[in-house]
């Protein structure tokens, strides 16, 4: 059940690791700075999930499944943004450098992309509570870390390694050539038909056992108790806490 778990986790850290950090890398010799501010508005929907899991939680159809109900149609979402991506990144590449109209485009298809991978982390969460046997669910933070960061590290470490030719040409070729092993487009094309493929297998072979809402908080009331959690005297001094915790890292990461 681990093992599912995280393969569903790896799902989500794929996207995180194009978005976060292999196309604004790869961005960085058809950008301008300013340009690259915009698409970095990219990543904040991860930040801001709090402010929907509510409805995540609450509205689901009883015999698809709590969990499913989300995650199967946001991965074939996925799915087909990468097909569709994949296909078309090579020129969002190299018209951002015309004007920002590719620019706003690239980064509202990134924020689309990123807004369902968080929304799927909500409900793969939550999923775990059920999906683990209960003497398991201590490792459900566990199995979350190591798919969300193997998919990140695919995604950015690997992919970047593999899509450089002299990368290759040292380690894995014998006659050189100008191209790395992968490219943006294959990369994604890949990743599109592992979302085609993982989502029938949920689909058809993972069963969800079905819950009965009755007794269950609407999405109001679970927004009343979100906000009474908010105010209690601990949040704001760890929201200070956050807005000062990645200050010592802005040089690396820029």
């Amino acid at each position: 059940m681990e093992l599912k778990h995280r393969l569903v986790n790896l799902l989500q850290g794929v996207p995180n690791g194009l978005v976060f950090g292999s196309i604004p890398f790869l961005m960085n010799d058809y950008m301008s700075y300013s340009q690259q501010a915009v698409l970095s508005l990219a990543t904040y929907p991860y930040s801001l999930k709090l402010f929907w899991s509510p409805i995540v939680d609450a509205l689901f159809v009883s015999r698809i499944g709590r969990r499913k109900t989300w995650i199967i149609p946001i991965q074939l979402i996925l799915g087909v943004v990468f097909l569709w991506l994949g296909s078309n990144i090579e020129h969002y590449m190299v018209t951002t450098g015309d004007g920002w109209s590719a620019t706003y485009k690239l980064t509202l298809i990134l924020l689309a992309t990123t807004f369902l991978s968080a929304t799927q982390d909500i409900a793969v969460d939550g999923w775990a509570l059920t999906l683990l046997p209960e003497e398991h669910l201590s490792y459900a933070s566990t199995a979350q870390t190591i798919g969300l960061n193997t998919g990140y590290f695919l995604s950015f470490t690997v992919f970047l390694a593999f899509s450089s030719p002299e990368f290759c040409n040292t380690y894995f070729r014998s006659m050189p050539s100008d191209v790395g092993i992968f490219t943006l487009t294959n990369y994604m094309h890949f990743w599109a038909a592992i979302y085609f493929l993982v989502t029938t297998w949920l689909l058809f072979f993972k069963r969800e056992e079905p819950m009965d809402k009755a007794g269950e908080m609407s999405i109001a009331e679970s927004y009343q108790v979100l906000w009474r959690i908010c105010k209690l005297p601990q949040i704001p001094q760890y929201i200070a806490l956050l807005l000062v915790a990645k200050m010592g890292f802005v040089v690396s990461d820029a």
